[in-house]
């Protein structure tokens, strides 16, 4: 299949950046300029800054501009889990798609992490990340009730979650709280990540946190850990 010219774009853009020619924190040239340089229509040029925005190699902030992102994917802050090695390694390769958005009250459980009260509305996302196509986490994500549903609704195949909402929410991610068991997968875990019976998982719990120390995600998702492996760095 030949090279779309939004490819060819983003492609050269990325280069940029991974190069430092486009450094962090640097202003990335308006659509327009971008258009000008690449001699191209306004579709392309926006669909190269989207895939870009949504790999967490930019973001974009109202009024000022679009900035190389300070949270790079694959680095340590951009991956708040166990699977950082596979985002190193493999981020071309790796794609995320959102199957569901809701509001709805979260259970009592998850509303005592969240610190709010029972009821409040909360918004839920159940996400599948995949890898060179094929499922391989299964999320759900339940996010405090300051974030609503609509820039989720937007935008159904963002991977980064540091970078998605620091570009939607100017909220940043700093660190997270993981719990790991092996499990036999539920039936919906199951049906999503296309496994036979029996076939054991991964379940981490992950609970994501801000700059003030206030909780505002909290994850359940499961893994093939035949597919992808669970691996941390332990420094003593």
């Amino acid at each position: 299949m030949p090279e779309t010219l939004r490819d060819k774009i983003w492609k050269d853009l990325l280069g940029q950046i991974q190069s430092g020619l486009l450094s962090t924190g640097k202003l990335i040239p308006s659509e327009r300029e971008l258009q000008q340089i690449y001699n191209a229509s306004r579709t392309p040029i926006r669909q190269a800054l989207d895939k870009l925005a949504n790999e967490g190699f930019i973001v974009r902030l109202p009024g000022r501009g679009t900035f190389v992102s300070k949270v790079r994917p694959g680095s340590p802050k951009a991956r708040l889990s166990g699977f950082s090695h596979h985002y190193q390694g493999d981020y071309r390769d790796i794609s995320a798609v959102t199957l569901s958005v809701r509001r709805k009250a979260p259970s009592p459980r998850i509303a005592e992490i969240l610190r709010i009260s029972p009821g409040t509305p909360t918004t839920h996302l159940e996400r599948l990340r995949l890898f060179r196509g094929k499922p391989v986490a299964y999320m759900k994500d339940t996010y405090a009730p300051r974030f609503p549903t609509e820039p989720f609704d937007a935008n159904k195949t963002f991977k980064s979650v540091t970078a998605f909402l620091f570009e939607n929410f100017f909220v940043r991610c700093t660190h997270a709280k993981e719990e790991v068991d092996a499990i036999l997968p539920l039936r919906g875990d199951q049906e999503a990540l296309k496994l036979d019976p029996g076939h054991p998982v991964l379940q981490v719990r992950r609970k994501v946190y801000d700059e003030k120390g206030d909780p505002i995600l909290f994850s359940r998702y499961v893994v093939n850990s035949v597919v992808w492996k669970y691996r941390t760095s332990l420094i003593v």
